[in-house]
């Protein structure tokens, strides 16, 4: 059957949709610019890719000999005004698919002791991953006192307690907290406290954003006397994605594969694209079309869960369909951990390293991304 088909099907391709549409400038037509500055064209095939042989390098890098297949963390963000409250829905998210709890503190919360021993009541920390959002003011000590708990319920600590820390203001992270955080969780490799936050809806200035952030962060730690592999081993990049579906899967590729050589310029030579730490958050839009049909967002947050988990990230926070709009509720929580359960175990999105390689278009897009990531990061660096 193949046969039957031209082996490079562009010039007829183009030939036939010339007539098709009558129209004298046909270019203008096929190809359009994107916000991020670049030309795409309608039409890609392997012979395009030839300029660009160094994905397969990237392609390939991505397979961990530990983790032959890319897992990807379902997390689940919870708010924890209410401990009791925050705990039960936390216990139900566990015991259905999700394996990441990332605890939302409330902003005049101080009593760190009190309120673990109530969030954490009957979770088996070896079994999952425990998160915190929070203030700068706050991460310190609520760290502390979540290793102190931590050591009195876990055997082996050092090899399971996961999780990371994301502070919300980040106008407000000094390197010195950052020092401090790094020493304090030193012996658990897996627990991350670097976290480089962004939101800037266009993808390409998104990316030079944390890679510079990221940058300065490693240099000014440096500045304070921590090496580079443990400022770099505690770095985690939150990212939150838009509805720009194949712009993202590329975003996410790119910035991992940029992130990666900034890494080995530094001279971590045996850094992977593997070990790059990627959560990826879904946006909501609230406003009166979204507040009236609620079903928007839902249909929002599966397309752009998608693109997270195809373009390869970490770990997906899938945000309820209503936050914002009302309190989250066991069921807008139930349909938001589903979005990965679906993908994961109907789509079999879990299946291997890389379910983004072999396709032309989202290859020649990676490249474009990254190029144009590459060029803004130069400008701010």
């Amino acid at each position: 059957m193949f046969s039957d088909f031209d082996k490079y099907l562009s010039q007829t391709w183009q030939k036939a949709a010339q007539q098709e549409l009558k129209a004298k400038n046909f270019e203008e037509l096929i190809d359009w610019k994107t916000e991020e500055g670049f030309v795409l064209k309608a039409l890609y095939q392997a012979n395009n890719l030839k300029s660009i042989d160094y994905l397969k390098t990237f392609h390939q890098s991505l397979y961990n000999p530990s983790q032959p297949k890319h897992s990807t963390r379902n997390c689940q963000q919870i708010a924890a005004t209410d401990a009791h409250k925050a705990n039960l829905l936390a216990l139900e998210a566990l015991n259905n698919g999700v394996n990441e709890i990332a605890f939302i503190i409330a902003e005049d919360e101080n009593e760190y002791d009190l309120l673990l021993d109530n969030l954490l009541k009957n979770i088996l920390l070896p079994h999952c991953a425990v998160s915190f959002v929070c203030s700068a003011g706050q991460s310190l000590k609520l760290i502390q006192a979540y290793i102190s708990y931590a050591e009195k319920y876990v055997v082996d600590l050092e090899q399971t307690l996961s999780g990371s820390l994301l502070i919300t203001d980040q106008q407000n992270i000094r390197s010195q907290l950052l020092k401090i955080l790094i020493e304090v969780t030193k012996k658990f490799p897996n627990f991350l406290v670097i976290n480089i936050l962004e939101k800037d809806s266009l993808i390409t200035d998104r990316n030079a954003k944390l890679l510079a952030n990221a940058v300065n962060t490693i240099n000014e730690l440096a500045e304070k006397g921590v090496s580079l592999k443990k400022s770099i081993g505690k770095m985690q990049f939150s990212v939150y994605i838009t509805n720009n579906y194949f712009m993202e899967i590329a975003g996410l590729r790119a910035l991992r594969m940029l992130f990666t050589e900034i890494a080995k310029e530094y001279g971590l030579q045996d850094y992977k694209p593997y070990h790059v730490h990627i959560q990826a958050l879904t946006t909501l839009a609230i406003d009166e079309k979204t507040v009236s049909e609620p079903d928007w967002n839902m249909l929002s947050n599966t397309t752009q869960a998608m693109a997270a988990v195809i373009g390869g990230c970490n770990i997906l926070t899938v945000l309820p369909h209503r936050q914002r709009i009302e309190d989250a509720d066991s069921f807008s929580l139930r349909i938001a951990r589903n979005v990965y359960n679906l993908l994961a175990e109907e789509s079999y999105f879990e299946a291997g390293t890389d379910i983004a390689a072999g396709s032309y278009y989202i290859d020649i897009l990676t490249d474009k991304v990254a190029e144009t990531t590459w060029d803004k990061f130069r400008k701010r660096s």
